[in-house]
């Protein structure tokens, strides 16, 4: 449903340091997992948006991913958010030309339809 989510430009040198950002290309999502509903949280009635941070390895895929903005923790929903995540797979980013490890941020959304 909906358009494919972005991912949001998290580069903190970049915002501190733009000058080190002239060679950082961010990675692209190439296959994006979208996050289930636990019955809990249908039951629930719960909708909104997990913020997401993780590592796009230079390999393309995804290290540790952590929560920045939780939605919902009791009911899976943060979990299921960071399962989804971790299936996804990138076109790496690169700096200076090269694959390289970059930080992203990802909202996951969920709404009931």
């Amino acid at each position: 449903s909906g358009l494919p989510q972005q991912p949001i430009q998290a580069n903190l040198a970049c915002q501190m340091n733009p000058s080190q950002c002239s060679a950082a290309v961010l990675p692209v999502p190439i296959h994006q997992e979208r996050p289930q509903y636990t019955q809990a949280a249908m039951a629930a009635q719960i909708e909104g948006v997990v913020l997401l941070e993780t590592l796009v390895l230079s390999d393309g895929s995804v290290g540790d991913v952590r929560v920045l903005r939780s939605l919902d923790w009791e009911d899976g929903l943060d979990q299921e958010a960071i399962k989804a995540l971790k299936l996804w797979t990138w076109k790496p980013g690169t700096r200076g030309g090269e694959p390289s490890n970059v930080l992203v941020q990802i909202e996951m959304k969920f709404t009931l339809k």
